[in-house]
């Protein structure tokens, strides 16, 4: 019999009481609220498992078009051809080209035009393995692909958008993962390319979010995937649906989810209870952003006071 390991996330610490494991009606891509109709997604890592139900869930809240960036030709075309099967009216473009390939990202970038929405899904994983035993090549490609890659993806978005003068605004999601601010020793290179690029994340939001641009990491959740099959088996309890996050990512690009650019965040927690939190979350700016957790929110009182040795009398 196999042993399961059962999920531990729902059990640490969160700010909401609602810990979702499956989509609800408040994010649903079937809400007209939450229409992208006229609007253009840029995803990479389009036809992996949780890219392709990010595709869906955004063909399903009417985009009119998709822009899918992959590795694998034949996948690509399989999640084209599923996407235009279900949504005809859904214009959907597909290019084979890997994350960490700048020039031919900027090619692509510049032939799409105007975009509204980036998704970067596009991950790698080393397998389970101590710290100290990662080999060095595989932590690099792992930051090249997990870090640097969607960096270049984002930033070369921004800076065509300020070149070409737009001001519409664009919302950038990065699929990172609770891993990211968990101790989790035997995925260690994984964890802390998605860390690199939460915080890289924040720097370019203090940059970009007053002209427009709202900047968003999310944990899509224990999906089963084929990158994630390789730590947990298929009919482990452990699962949890990738609808969730998929809606997600479609409530994200709403107003009202605005003022969370700048934070990470998890597909399970309440959108509306975070909304009840809103005028807390806007007058702790750090909260919900990566960093040394300490024990107050407050900012350092005329009681505090600094001790240097170093100075001269």
């Amino acid at each position: 019999m196999t042993k399961h390991v059962p999920n531990p996330l729902p059990d640490l610490p969160r700010p909401t009481k609602a810990y979702h494991k499956t989509a609800y009606p408040y994010i649903s891509p079937d809400r007209p609220e939450l229409s992208v109709s006229g609007k253009t997604l840029f995803i990479t890592g389009g036809a992996g498992g949780v890219g392709r139900n990010i595709c869906r869930a955004f063909a399903q809240a009417g985009i009119e078009r998709i822009v899918i960036i992959g590795r694998t030709l034949t996948s690509l075309n399989e999640v084209k051809s599923e996407l235009e099967s279900a949504h005809p009216s859904t214009e959907i473009a597909v290019h084979a080209i890997d994350v960490t390939d700048v020039a031919a990202l900027q090619s692509v970038v510049r032939e799409t035009g105007k975009i509204d929405i980036v998704v970067s899904a596009a991950a790698i994983c080393h397998p389970g393995t101590p710290t100290s035993t990662v080999e060095p090549a595989t932590l690099s490609d792992i930051l090249q692909t997990n870090t640097v890659g969607p960096f270049q993806v984002i930033s070369e978005i921004l800076h065509h958008r300020a070149i070409q003068g737009w001001n519409h605004e664009l919302k950038v999601i990065y699929i990172s993962t609770a891993l990211s601010h968990i101790h989790v020793n035997h995925l260690s290179g994984y964890a802390a390319s998605k860390a690199a690029m939460n915080l890289l994340l924040v720097h370019l939001n203090m940059q970009w979010n007053d002209r427009g641009v709202s900047l968003f990491a999310i944990h899509p959740g224990l999906i089963y995937t084929s990158m994630t099959g390789k730590v947990f088996p298929a009919d482990s309890p452990i699962w949890e649906d990738g609808n969730l996050s998929a809606s997600f990512c479609v409530w994200l690009c709403h107003p009202e989810a605005a003022f969370l650019s700048g934070k990470m965040l998890w597909a399970q927690w309440d959108v509306q209870e975070l909304l009840a939190q809103k005028e807390w979350i806007e007058k702790y700016p750090w909260h919900l952003e990566p960093g040394l957790c300490l024990p107050t929110t407050e900012r350092p009182s005329q009681d505090f006071f600094t001790v240097d040795n170093r100075l001269k009398n």
